[in-house]
């Protein structure tokens, strides 16, 4: 139920300001073809004429209000019209003309303002009988900029006009905290002394874009804490904004410590659809990359729905990732886990001194793998290779499979695979292939040995002393001279 004074608010429009808004109008329209538009100008005519209209329009209803609240009798009393009238017309009518004036301004408004009321009185049933009849008693074409709404159309506005400045909020919000984070950064890698940290803080949730942390800093050791959750952008076209192939990566920073049990989400599976195989137009981004950092540590990450693979590492010395938990689901395309390479397919450099130890495997497409001649597009041009892959460790990796080659060893034939070492690995068959299914264990000129394993790997060829400046070889021996 309205409250009174909302009634009384709604009574003054209809009695008072609208009358007076219409009498604008129609004042401006009558000095649009009055003859003294020609002499004054239109514009000038039109709008005295619209003012005074208006004026002598407010100053009735207004008396007419006064006489009504004095008199406390009802709205329709065309009493009070009369009064009105006679009292607006007699004030006007001495200022513009003295005395006789007077008296004849009171007489016209007496009658012209009572017959005006009067008749809105008799039509008003007739116009609401007429709205309620025929519905869409007023309606413009669809191409009319103005649209009056019924109730319904009226609440779709809003609840179209509500989601569009909820998309311009949360749009704020995610450029606010990525400059939050950008000078964040900047703060902690200018520091030259102390223990320069960048905290995530615990029990919140970040959404952030695409974003670089760029060394060098100045610290010997910088840390990153991730206490609190990160999500990535649901749709592919926020990466695209950007150029990005990377959601989440530190380039060129010595000494850091990326550290921390809070979840990070690549939420790809908008990426999975939009990309199920790799092209060069559809390149998927990867969760989070290094870059060049030397003497790096990652420990306690807990990734989930990456977009591609969940961490890749790139041209960096002494790098320790421990504690991991990088999770997909089955049918997520190419979610790899880590991805190691000093250089794109084709290219030169070393990857070497690389441990996996204590892994927990739970149907994984692709448990261990060294693949020379990986191609992350749906084609690739056939390139030699010669990054040089040498000592790397597998030991106590245990889960379950869900591909038949568990195990597989694809190194260069130019330059092969040197020193791999597989001790107490375990991989059974996932239960989503065929019961009693035999894994196995493939090798393509891989040196090294294996104990302890299952499936066992008997596809090692023997290590070899190599020479890398004239790519001899003489087996039976372990090791290599760099000459």
């Amino acid at each position: 139920m309205d409250s009174p004074n909302e009634n009384g608010i709604q009574l003054w429009k209809e009695r008072l300001i609208y009358p007076s808004l219409i009498a604008g109008l129609v004042g401006g329209s009558y000095g649009l073809v009055s003859k003294h538009r020609k002499v004054l100008g239109t514009a000038y005519v039109s709008a005295n004429y619209a003012t005074n209209f208006a004026i002598v329009a407010a100053s009735y209803c207004g008396a007419r209000e006064f006489v009504r609240n004095s008199r406390r009798t009802d709205p329709d009393d065309l009493l009070n019209s009369a009064i009105a009238g006679f009292g607006t017309g007699a004030i006007l009518g001495r200022i513009q003309g003295g005395q006789p004036a007077a008296v004849r301004y009171s007489v016209i408004f007496a009658v012209v303002g009572t017959t005006v009321d009067y008749a809105t009185l008799r039509l008003k049933p007739i116009i609401r009988s007429y709205r309620e009849k025929s519905g869409d008693w007023f309606k413009l074409p669809e191409w009319s900029p103005i649209q009056v709404l019924d109730e319904e159309a009226l609440k779709e506005k809003q609840a179209r006009e509500k989601k569009l400045y909820e998309r311009q909020n949360k749009r704020k919000s995610e450029r606010r905290k990525k400059k939050a984070f950008a000078k964040a950064w900047e703060t902690v890698c200018q520091a030259a002394s102390g223990n320069p940290t960048l905290v995530i803080p615990a029990g919140k949730i970040f959404l952030l874009n695409p974003i670089s942390f760029d060394g060098p800093c100045k610290a010997s050791t910088v840390k990153v804490q991730i206490i609190g959750n990160i999500v990535a952008p649901t749709t592919v076209g926020a990466f695209d904004v950007f150029k990005r192939e990377n959601w989440i990566i530190f380039s060129n920073i010595n000494g850091l410590r990326v550290q921390g049990s809070g979840q990070i989400d690549g939420q790809g599976s908008s990426w999975w659809t939009a990309c199920p195989i790799l092209t060069p137009k559809c390149r998927r981004p990867t969760t989070m990359s290094f870059h060049g950092c030397n003497n790096l540590v990652v420990d306690g990450l807990n990734t989930i729905n990456s977009q591609r693979n969940h961490i890749s590492i790139g041209n960096c010395n002494k790098a320790i990732f421990s504690n991991l938990h990088l999770t997909a689901p089955q049918t997520s395309p190419n979610t790899d886990g880590i991805d190691i390479s000093s250089s794109t397919n084709g290219g030169s450099g070393y990857a070497k001194n690389i441990r996996f130890n204590n892994i927990t495997l739970i149907d994984s497409d692709h448990p261990i793998i060294i693949d020379q001649y990986y191609c992350p597009h749906s084609t690739c041009a056939p390139q030699p290779t010669d990054v040089r892959i040498s000592d790397v460790d597998y030991d106590g990796v245990f889960g379950t499979s869900t591909r038949v080659s568990t195990i597989d060893l694809q190194c260069s034939k130019s330059l092969g695979c040197h020193n791999i070492n597989l001790n107490n690995i375990n991989i059974t068959a996932s239960t989503k292939l065929k019961e009693k299914t035999k894994l196995i264990a493939n090798c393509t000129n891989a040196h090294g040995k294996s104990s302890h394993t299952s499936p066992a790997v008997t596809c090692l060829l023997p290590n070899a002393f190599y020479n890398i400046m004239d790519n001899s070889k003489r087996f039976g021996q372990i090791g290599y001279e760099l000459m």
